[in-house]
């Protein structure tokens, strides 16, 4: 890749083919792709207590049925 720095911006270049500016700062890289990856986590972690809550829910739906049931 043949790029140039970007002038007073030490953390970016310019690709001179498609003349995009482009990051070389990886520290940044890293810390986005951890956020991203404790962002997946906390979605799974959320949808797996909602499909728990469905879950209790169809139970205490079943109990119920199961005394109502039981008292006639």
């Amino acid at each position: 890749m043949n790029t140039v720095k970007v002038k007073d911006e030490p953390g970016l270049v310019r690709d001179k083919e498609s003349n995009a500016i482009l990051s070389t700062d990886m520290k940044s890289l890293q810390a986005y792709k951890a956020q991203k990856n404790r962002m997946k986590k906390v979605d799974e972690l959320a949808e797996s207590v909602k499909n728990l809550n469905d879950r209790m829910l169809n139970i205490e739906t079943l109990l119920k049925q199961l005394v109502e049931r039981d008292n006639k």
